[in-house]
């Protein structure tokens, strides 16, 4: 196992203490620089870098216009995609209240109260 660790984060740092505290040996432990490393979380920067490392074929478009039309669609998409999450969240009977409200808080385990409300416990 080999366990990359950012010296600043908080996360990586209680993996170490619960190590130390286990006396858990042999996990290799290697310091990670995410300033120093090329590191592409969002997925569109991804597709714009691997679009100018390997331009054949053309997914973009061939002219300024046609790039600012595929980027413009594809954030049309993502919008449309955060509101469609957002309205499945609201509209899910597991998250609801018995008021028709939105729940503050999903309640886990299923409670025999949403266990009637047809929500799936697979």
């Amino acid at each position: 196992m080999t366990l990359y660790e950012l010296e600043w984060g908080l996360y990586p740092r209680r993996v170490g203490i619960y190590l130390a505290e286990k006396g858990i040996t042999g996990i290799e432990r290697i310091a990670f620089d995410a300033l120093a490393a090329t590191l592409v979380r969002s997925s569109i920067a991804i597709l714009e870098y691997l679009e100018e490392r390997f331009p054949s074929p053309d997914m973009l478009g061939a002219t300024p216009e046609a790039r600012a039309r595929t980027r413009e669609l594809v954030g049309v998409i993502d919008e449309a995609a955060m509101q469609f999450g957002i309205w499945c969240h609201k509209a899910s009977p597991c998250l609801r209240s018995a008021n028709g409200r939105a729940a503050k808080r999903p309640r886990l385990p299923l409670t025999p109260i949403m266990r009637g409300c047809g929500c799936s416990t697979r």
